[in-house]
């Protein structure tokens, strides 16, 4: 209480009134309630793990509530939702974009090979087996052992890439294989055997005075000494319809785009 001027105690002045701790607060909370029938007794609100665990004393450990864990299991459940669908046609993408890389770059070793052996080469794609090949071009391609294969085999590794603006836009960026080594599988005799997985070759199209146009069978792409090829177009898809089209000019220059 504040004193007045002469000492005496003013009545309008406010009682200090000294601090209580939270168990004595809920003590008096408790009395109040029992001596008086029809009082109501206060209880604080606990709202947070830290705040029970400061309420309980220093050996209690901190919690999640209800609606922390009902609040976090609808995050994971939104996030799974949206990301889940993205990442698999991110991989089915993929697959598409990795066989036309494949298929343009058998067309570049073709070219290659032939310039630095001063020889025909041919690229010979199975459509019905997806698998695109690469030998000189008095390879039958049935299992016949090529001549000189032992020669090329020595150059194999030469490597060889696509460059950005032969990679056409934007949809097939991305780190490019530097190397196409010599692969035992698909067809014998091969200088280089690919097989394009998880898509299917539509259709072959050669884009000179011919138009010639092939579903099914094995087609054979003539790659000259010179560095010529004849101008042709692939059609790759995968099992949801994705299309894309790799279309490689009389130059041997090659363009990767969507079909549409």
């Amino acid at each position: 209480m504040r004193c007045g001027p002469r000492g005496r105690t003013s009545r309008w002045a406010p009682a200090m009134i000294s601090p209580v701790s939270r168990p004595e607060a809920s003590s008096l909370a408790r009395q109040v309630s029992l001596s008086r029938p029809g009082a109501v007794a206060f209880r604080p609100c606990v709202c947070s793990g830290a705040a029970t665990a400061a309420a309980l004393g220093p050996g209690a450990q901190a919690g999640f509530t209800l609606i922390e864990m009902l609040l976090v299991a609808a995050i994971i459940a939104i996030v799974t939702a949206v990301v889940a669908p993205m990442m698999g046609r991110s991989m089915r993408g993929q697959r598409l974009r990795i066989a036309a890389r494949t298929a343009a770059m058998a067309g570049r070793y073709a070219r290659t090979m032939a310039i630095l052996q001063q020889q025909d080469m041919v690229v010979r794609i199975d459509v019905a087996r997806a698998n695109v090949s690469v030998g000189p071009a008095d390879w039958n391609g049935a299992g016949q052992e090529p001549p000189e294969a032992a020669g090329l085999g020595q150059t194999s590794g030469v490597e060889v890439a696509v460059s950005g603006a032969e990679a056409g836009s934007a949809l097939f960026e991305g780190p490019e294989p530097e190397t196409l080594p010599p692969s035992a599988s698909g067809h014998a005799g091969a200088v280089l055997s690919r097989s394009l997985e998880g898509v299917a070759v539509r259709q072959i199209e050669f884009l000179d005075d011919t138009t010639e146009r092939h579903a099914d069978g094995v087609v054979s792409i003539p790659y000259r000494c010179n560095g010529t090829c004849r101008p042709y177009r692939i059609e790759l898809a995968d099992d949801m319809g994705e299309a894309v089209v790799v279309e490689v000019d009389a130059l041997g220059g090659s363009r990767l785009e969507r079909a549409r």
